[in-house]
């Protein structure tokens, strides 16, 4: 009968409920045994959703004819398609669940390239290390889509057309990107909706010019801010509405990056 054992008698020892009543998170800092309710040391192929741990959905196999895939990334289409945009050698495959796109490249790229995909203003932006980046208006409708490289003309005076960068951030509508032509410390800022026009004059900034310490990613920080990582060293850039009052601060030399995309931000806080 339900309920018939829920009393205890004098005799009796009360019951003793273990377990937590829901699930707030991971905590990995704390030690096992003063972990707080709600709270788990490690969890695997689990998501903890509304209190309760569920069981992560698994990974689907689409298999590809395709071999040497350098690099890869996402292209959220306007029209209202996602895909996920591979690079391969000589051309660059759109894929998503119900199709499959093609598009050339005009130069064949090496592996020792690293290339680097980024969506902005409704483009990709493929970045190579050393090389033009390469850009594709994100247009399938024509009859034969292509990458063409980015120009290399001059805006105007204090100006300048996008570097030869390995890679870049899209933030606050600008992008933004080392500048190796000036120094392995440099990092330089395009005018707001132009990704081919960047501020020589006054977007362009400098942490720790004139050592080796190189700039190897740069991480959009709160609402206006950027975490600039050097090799050794870690900076923050301020004010990037404004360029004309922006600063930059060092922050530590006693840590920095090992590449581009070695970090990842949750919630506040950004590890790396």
């Amino acid at each position: 009968m339900p309920g018939k054992f829920r009393s205890y008698g004098q005799l009796d020892d009360p019951i003793a409920e273990d377990g937590d009543l829901g699930f707030l998170g991971i905590d990995q800092f704390s030690d096992p045994t003063t972990l707080k309710p709600g709270f788990l040391q490690n969890a695997e192929n689990v998501r903890i959703e509304t209190g309760q741990v569920a069981t992560r959905k698994g990974l689907k196999h689409y298999p590809l004819s395709e071999p040497g895939a350098l690099s890869m990334g996402r292209f959220s289409d306007p029209a209202g398609e996602d895909y996920v945009a591979i690079v391969f050698p000589t051309k660059v495959l759109f894929w998503s669940t119900s199709v499959l796109r093609e598009v050339a490249l005009p130069v064949t790229i090496a592996s020792h390239e690293n290339p680097r995909v980024l969506q902005l203003f409704g483009k990709v932006v493929i970045f190579r290390a050393g090389q033009r980046p390469l850009e594709f208006d994100g247009d399938f409708a024509v009859a034969a889509p292509a990458f063409t490289a980015k120009s290399t003309s001059s805006p105007g005076a204090g100006l300048i057309a996008c570097p030869n960068a390995g890679f870049g951030v899209y933030f606050r509508n600008r992008l933004i990107v080392p500048n190796p032509d000036d120094s392995p410390t440099t990092i330089i800022l395009s005018d707001i909706f132009d990704d081919n026009t960047f501020l020589r004059t006054d977007g362009e900034f400098f942490l720790n010019k004139g050592t080796s310490d190189e700039t190897r990613a740069i991480i959009p920080y709160l609402e206006d801010q950027l975490l600039c990582m050097n090799r050794r060293s870690i900076h923050i850039l301020n004010n990037l509405t404004n360029p004309t009052s922006a600063n930059t601060y060092e922050i530590t030399r006693q840590f920095g990056i090992i590449g581009p995309e070695a970090w990842a931000q949750s919630g506040a806080y950004t590890y790396f």
